[in-house]
């Protein structure tokens, strides 16, 4: 009887360390998640547009992360990576949230936009002029090539800013422009036509890398009445390494 009692608990707590190593082994283990925010560029003149980049690193779940951003002026978006542009001058306040199995993680900040008024300087002390220095209208076509991953990038013309683009290279290899044109690995493709004043024009281009790096051109046109002229603007490898084709 004894030694039957003996075999009967060892039996029983042999079950019971089984028992639990299957409960470990088959323990579901909880989601958790942890994301970042990079936001580019968080101040400047309006209209101000502003790329919104979103990362996520999951555990414990294969299910896919739903992201939403709230710029702060009523607008929304679910990209995980995206543009809005700010109209308006003041203080906006946005906001990330990361959800995945029901687990959200939340990340925040604020951009401060603010006005120009056409009779205000530039933040480099110039006054656009007041009048056309010569007859009729021209206009400069400027397009910017770059395999730089993130950044900004700012034409200035006559000292006002006439154009301020954030962009966020995917290095998916496609135009932007033109969709079913390849392009070399890597390369980002943004254009824009703008309108200058007859007679002497000075343009000014600025690209910053979400590194802080600054890179500058400065071009200096004599326009006739009703000319165009095209700028093409490539910058590969650092900001610094700008070049200006015309």
């Amino acid at each position: 009887m004894k030694k039957s009692l003996v075999v009967f608990a060892g039996t029983f707590l042999f079950l019971l360390l089984i028992s639990c190593s299957l409960s470990n082994l088959f323990k579901k283990e909880e989601p958790k998640i942890n994301c970042e925010a990079n936001v580019n560029p968080t101040s400047g003149y309006a209209p101000l547009t502003v790329a919104f980049m979103a990362n996520a690193t999951v555990t414990g779940t294969k299910d896919f992360v739903t992201y939403t951003w709230d710029f702060g002026d009523g607008q929304f978006s679910t990209s995980q990576n995206a543009s809005h542009t700010y109209r308006k001058s003041g203080t906006y306040m946005w906001n990330l949230t990361a959800t995945v199995a029901g687990v959200s993680c939340t990340r925040s900040g604020s951009i401060q936009v603010e006005g120009r008024g056409y009779s205000q300087p530039s933040d480099d002390g110039e006054r656009p002029p007041s009048t056309s220095s010569g007859e009729g209208n021209a206009g400069v076509g400027i397009k910017l090539v770059t395999n730089l991953r993130s950044g900004v990038f700012r034409v200035k013309i006559n000292g006002e800013l006439k154009a301020e683009h954030s962009f966020h290279n995917e290095a998916k290899g496609k135009n932007i422009l033109k969709p079913k044109k390849l392009l070399k690995a890597k390369d980002y493709e943004w254009g824009k036509e703008f309108k200058v004043p007859a007679g002497d024009c000075k343009i000014k281009l600025v690209i910053e890398d979400n590194q802080g790096s600054r890179g500058e051109k400065v071009i200096n046109l004599n326009m006739k009445a009703n000319q165009h002229k095209f700028l093409r603007v490539v910058v590969r490898g650092a900001p610094g390494d700008m070049r200006v084709e015309m």
